[in-house]
């Protein structure tokens, strides 16, 4: 079967796996699944597409939320010394952040991916006043954002949330 029909094929589940991308205004209507939850970076070929998703009724688990488990592994393993009992907690705990996210997003009547990105904002620590500094630099209509740190601290995260919120 060629690529381009795997789109259409009759499924519970879409699991993009490999490429970026592909849930674009092309590739959204041919889904015929309840859900879309893979492993591939930056599914969405637009923050518009989240929205496509949830009009269509199908419930979207953002990349970054359900491949948590790989900076889990490595912060808790290589950097805080977890044993494996709080491993498999911590792992465990994605779950409970899916569902907490999709009740949050069906909750305030918005997309799982506008759910997911406030919710990194959230766990960054961002206080009130400083995430409506942050809001307000972020509409400007020109500017520079640098955003730092190592491996797993959550730059894609932040500057993925930013850009999402000016739509």
């Amino acid at each position: 079967t060629p690529a381009h029909h795997v789109f259409d094929a009759e499924c519970d589940v879409f699991a993009p796996c490999a490429t970026g991308g592909v849930l674009s205004a092309e590739s959204i209507p041919q889904l015929r699944c309840r859900a879309v939850a893979g492993a591939a970076n930056n599914q969405l070929a637009t923050p518009w597409d989240a929205e496509r998703l949830h009009a269509r009724g199908i419930l979207y688990a953002p990349d970054y939320v359900i491949n948590a488990g790989g900076v889990i592994h490595l912060a808790g393993y290589e950097r805080l010394g977890w044993d494996d009992a709080q491993m498999t907690a911590r792992l465990a705990g994605i779950a409970q952040t899916l569902t907490d996210l999709f009740d949050r997003a069906e909750g305030e009547g918005t997309t799982t991916a506008a759910a997911a990105d406030r919710l990194a904002l959230d766990r960054i620590g961002l206080r009130e006043d400083d995430y409506s500094t942050f809001k307000a630099l972020v509409n400007k209509p020109n500017g520079i954002v640098i955003v730092t740190g190592p491996t797993g601290s959550g730059k894609t995260t932040t500057l993925y949330a930013a850009l999402a919120s000016l739509n």
